[in-house]
C-alpha cells in the first residue's frame, strides 16, 4: 500500500527533518568511505583511528535511524493532533537519540587525538591524552545526565517538569563539549605550528587540522534551539530545529575527522619532519623534502673539502698534511620533531720529515 507523500506546513515540518536527517548521514557515510578507502590504498591496513571513526559513524547512523522514527511518530508535527502513545514514542525516540549523540561525537574525537598521538613528541603527547581523558570524561557524565533528567518512573518524557532542568543540563553539556574540542584543537595546531615545512604547507596543515573548530558553533546554535524549545507548549513540533543541528553537529563532527585522510591532503604531508608519523598512523609514501637533501649535500660539501696543516716550530721542519678523502654515505634518520644526521669520512695521514740526513 503507498503512503501519500507529506509535505511540509507550519505545522507539519517532519518531511524536512528527515530530508535533513538522510542527507547529512549520507556525507558523513561518503567521509568515511573515503577515509578508510584512502588509507587501505595508502597503507593497506587500519588502525585503531579508523575503527573509531567507523563505530562513530555506526552510531550516527543508529542515532539518525532513531530521529527519522521519532519524525513519523510525529516529532516536527502538531503536538495537539498527537495522541498520547505518539506523544509518548517522540520522547522516548528523543531520549535515546541523544544519547547515541554524545557517544557518536566522543569516537569522533577519540580518531582524532588517536590519530595524532603517535606523531607527538613527549610533551605534547601528555596535552593529547589529557585533552582524550577529558573527552571520555564529559562523555560519561553527560550520558547519565541525559539518562536521569527527568522523573525516575518516566526519565524521557519531558512533559511533567523537569524543564528547566533539562536547560541547565543540555548548558553544560554544550559548553563542555565546546571546551573539549577547543582543547583538541589547540593541541593540534600547537602541534603543527612548529612544522620545518614551507609556509604554505604549514598552513594547509593547520588549516586542515584546525578545521575541527566549525564544530563549535554547530554546538552552540544546537543549545540555543533545544533551550528555546524546552519550554514550549508544543514540544513535538518544537523541537525538529534541535533535531536538525544535532543531526549537522554529527555529521561535522566526522567529517572533519576524515577531512585530513583525503589523498590529496596526504601527498602534501609527504615531506619535512612529518614523514615518519604520517607512515605509521595514516600510511603515506615515504618520500624525502627537497630541502632535506639540499641540506645534507651542502653540509657533506662543506665537510669534505678541508685541509690541516701542522707545521713544527723546530730547526727541524715536520710538516703533517690531513686530507679528507671523498665523502661517505651519509645516513639519515627522520624523527617527528627534528633530522638526525650522522656521517663519517675516511682520514688519509702522510708524514714528511724534510730534515733528515744532511751533508
Amino acid at each position: 500500500m503507498l503512503v501519500p507523500r507529506e509535505h511540509a506546513s507550519p505545522t507539519n515540518m517532519a518531511p524536512v527533518l528527515r530530508a535533513w536527517a538522510a542527507l547529512l548521514i549520507v556525507v558523513s557515510f561518503l567521509s568515511v568511505t573515503t577515509r578508510i578507502v584512502t588509507t587501505l590504498c595508502t597503507r593497506g591496513r587500519l588502525g585503531v583511528e579508523d575503527f573509531l571513526v567507523v563505530a562513530s559513524m555506526a552510531f550516527a547512523i543508529a542515532q539518525s535511524g532513531v530521529v527519522l522514527y521519532a519524525s513519523d511518530c510525529g516529532l516536527g508535527k502538531d503536538m495537539h493532533l498527537l495522541d498520547a502513545g505518539h506523544v509518548s514514542a517522540v520522547f522516548k525516540s528523543q531520549y535515546a537519540a541523544e544519547a547515541l549523540f554524545i557517544v557518536s561525537l566522543l569516537l569522533a574525537k577519540l580518531s582524532t587525538t588517536r590519530a595524532v598521538l603517535h606523531m607527538a613528541r613527549a610533551e605534547r603527547r601528555r596535552l593529547v591524552l589529557a585533552a582524550e581523558s577529558m573527552a571520555v570524561v564529559w562523555a560519561l557524565a553527560s550520558i547519565i545526565a541525559c539518562l536521569l533528567q527527568f522523573t525516575v518512573e518516566e526519565p524521557w518524557d519531558s512533559t511533567y517538569g523537569g524543564l528547566h532542568y533539562r536547560a541547565v543540563v543540555w548548558l553544560c553539556i554544550s559548553a563542555v563539549n565546546v571546551g573539549t574540542d577547543a582543547a583538541i584543537t589547540a593541541v593540534l595546531l600547537a602541534m603543527f605550528a612548529r612544522l620545518q615545512v614551507t609556509v604554505r604547507k604549514r598552513v594547509l596543515i593547520m588549516g586542515v587540522f584546525g578545521c575541527r573548530i566549525l564544530v563549535i558553533p554547530a554546538v552552540v546554535c544546537h543549545a540555543v534551539y533545544l533551550l528555546g524549545a524546552n519550554g514550549s507548549p508544543n514540544a513535538t513540533l518544537d523541537l525538529w530545529q534541535p533535531a536538525v543541528i544535532m543531526q549537522v553537529v554529527q555529521c561535522i563532527s566526522i567529517m572533519v575527522t576524515c577531512l585530513p585522510y583525503l589523498k590529496p591532503f596526504l601527498e602534501s604531508l609527504e615531506s619535512g619532519q612529518m614523514t615518519l608519523g604520517i607512515k605509521e598512523g595514516i600510511g603515506s609514501v615515504d618520500r624525502s623534502h627537497p630541502s632535506d637533501s639540499n641540506t645534507l649535500a651542502t653540509l657533506a660539501s662543506r665537510a669534505s673539502h678541508r685541509r690541516y696543516e701542522k707545521l713544527d716550530r723546530t730547526a727541524v721542519t715536520n710538516t703533517t698534511t690531513t686530507t679528507a678523502v671523498g665523502d661517505a654515505p651519509c645516513p639519515r634518520s627522520q624523527q617527528l620533531e627534528g633530522i638526525v644526521i650522522h656521517q663519517s669520512w675516511v682520514v688519509r695521514v702522510e708524514s714528511k720529515d724534510t730534515a733528515r740526513g744532511q751533508d
